[in-house]
């Protein structure tokens, strides 16, 4: 890929727990988890595709669950610090840290997600076209 680098895409995010999944006494106390997310690259039926995998410590070999990017239909970035990436399979949100974070991953994202509309509000919109503009003039 030119001018973005995949690898930047890996990390500690939190993952809101689907409202469905309410398996145990402790989830009904927490909404969230905190697990190690990387996008990476696996063979599909015709060709290589990428994925957005998460798993339970950085470490971990298998997936608890992933999201194919060519399966994305919109991404939506709020001030809270949130994407949600939803797909006809999923909906999946995210919660990062920092600021510059959702940068990353809002733009890394959005660059991967080539089918998807992107959507933002307040802050996360300025945010979102300064990075844009910024890979335009690089």
């Amino acid at each position: 890929m030119s001018k973005f680098e995949v690898k930047l895409l890996q990390g500690w995010l939190m993952k809101q727990k689907s409202s469905t999944n309410k398996s145990s006494f402790a989830s009904y106390f927490s909404n969230e988890n905190r697990r190690w997310f990387k996008v990476t690259e696996v063979v599909g039926m015709e060709d290589k595709e990428w994925t957005l995998a998460y798993y339970d410590t950085q470490r971990s070999l298998a997936a608890k669950g992933f999201i194919y990017l060519r399966d994305v239909t919109s991404l939506h970035a709020a001030d809270d610090l949130s994407i949600t990436i939803k797909s006809p399979s999923r909906i999946m949100t995210v919660i990062v840290e920092t600021m510059s974070e959702h940068s990353v991953w809002l733009e890394g994202l959005a660059h991967l997600c080539t089918s998807a509309t992107v959507t933002t509000e307040g802050n996360s919109k300025y945010i979102f076209f300064f990075f844009f503009i910024t890979l335009f003039l690089l």
